[in-house]
């Protein structure tokens, strides 16, 4: 998949955090839900967002069919409307601005990415997170790569909410598909969605969907903005 901008990931807008206001005195809190991205189609969404008077800050995370996408948010509240910019850390990949309405414990609206070499925009309908369980701490396992044949993954993550950050590492016999960088994502029920950015930077970004039982997160990945298609399967488990 190659670097179209797919601003997919601004689908993810899925707010992060915990309980949320349907009023402009406060919205602040963890929003998840469903995105439709003009380029990747349908997707996920999470935001978690802090309000300090009208203005607004936060992470969001979003996933489609092909793509995914993760960053900061800043932006206000007017009433019952919220407007917000949201960066990427992915590279490659053009920042969106959001604009939404609140109703109650949802938020739903229309993205665009304006500065983008590529057009790109969608809608998204969210809806106040209810706490997650904890899925916090250190990971390993197993995964099978299309390319890179069998391998070992570890994983660390953190947790704010239902945001999750932290850090991954794979390793295969080949030494030369080897990897290891930082993570970003977020856990709706028993879905845990994680998008990872590995070093060295050359070298395409992923994003993977598990499910969570037990101790275990077990699921698919696939890269992004990639010249070739690749693509797998991981088992996960807490230590």
């Amino acid at each position: 998949m190659q670097s179209r901008a797919v601003l997919i990931a601004s689908a993810t807008i899925a707010l992060f955090a915990s309980g949320c206001s349907s009023s402009s005195s406060g919205v602040s809190g963890g929003y998840s839900g469903t995105v439709t991205d003009q380029s990747g189609g349908s997707g996920a969404m999470a935001l978690t967002l802090v309000q300090k008077g009208a203005q607004v800050r936060g992470r969001w995370v979003s996933r489609t069919a092909t793509s995914a996408n993760a960053g900061n948010l800043t932006g206000s509240v007017g009433g019952n409307t919220i407007t917000a910019t949201l960066a990427t850390d992915i590279s490659n990949v053009c920042a969106l601005t959001l604009n939404g309405t609140i109703a109650g414990s949802s938020i739903a609206g229309t993205y665009a990415s304006p500065n983008c070499p590529t057009a790109n925009s969608g809608s998204f309908s969210l809806q106040a997170a209810p706490s997650p369980a904890s899925i916090a701490g250190s990971y390993s396992g197993t995964l099978n790569d299309s390319l890179a044949g069998g391998g070992s993954l570890s994983m660390s993550l953190t947790q704010n909410g239902i945001q999750l950050g932290g850090t991954y590492s794979s390793t295969y016999s080949n030494a030369a598909f080897n990897k290891i960088g930082p993570v970003y994502g977020f856990v709706s029920n028993s879905q845990v969605t994680i998008i990872g950015t590995p070093n060295p930077s050359n070298t395409c970004p992923f994003f993977g969907v598990g499910t969570l039982s037990g101790t275990t997160i077990s699921g698919t990945y696939q890269a992004f903005q990639c010249s070739k298609s690749n693509t797998g399967t991981f088992t996960l488990t807490h230590q």
